[in-house]
This record gives structure tokens, C-alpha cells and sequence, in this order.
């Protein structure tokens, strides 16, 4: 992924292109790198569950159904057909 921290320096991109050209199905996870208090909620990962319980946000995860933010809000994520639609509370900030 990419280290907000050393000013965007691409660590392992290669290595997530490769294994997701080649059909491997991988996960990524946000946390933030606290050494500083002005690292807190940072990075975070958002979870659509049926409920707040461990075992619905768990079942989620391991399906994939989340996704890794450091501030953009998504609304809603859908697929038709050959089409991924993404919408956001504030979209300006998507990179």
C-alpha cells in the first residue's frame, strides 16, 4: 500500500498488482501509525454488517465487504453488469 507518512512512498504496489493480476484474492486494511497524537484517526476501516456485533462485522471482513478510509465517505458501492458505481458524502477528497 501506500505510507501516507514518507510523503506517498509506494512500498508494495508491485507485489498487490501482481497477486490481483494473477486471480489471487487479497485484503487491505487501514489503522493509523501512532507515534504522534496528530496521527490518531488517520486511517480506519469502514464495515457495512448487518449489525455492530463481532460476529456480522467479522462475516463482513471476510467477505470483502468494507473498505479503507483516511476521510472520504462512501455512501454506497454497487455493481451492474460491467459497471462499479461509487457514491460519497464528499467525493472531492477521493484520490
Amino acid at each position: 500500500g501506500v505510507i501516507k507518512r514518507l510523503e506517498g512512498y509506494e512500498i508494495s504496489t508491485d507485489k498487490w498488482d501482481y497477486l490481483l493480476s494473477n486471480g489471487q484474492r487479497i485484503l487491505g486494511f487501514a489503522s493509523d501509525d501512532f507515534h504522534l497524537e496528530s496521527d490518531l484517526s488517520t486511517g480506519w476501516n469502514v464495515v457495512r454488517a448487518e449489525s455492530a456485533s463481532p460476529e456480522a462485522v467479522f462475516a463482513a471482513l471476510k467477505c470483502g465487504n468494507f473498505y479503507t478510509s483516511s476521510g472520504v465517505d462512501l455512501t454506497d458501492i454497487y455493481r451492474e453488469k460491467n459497471y462499479i458505481t461509487v457514491e460519497s458524502a464528499n467525493g472531492e477528497e477521493i484520490q
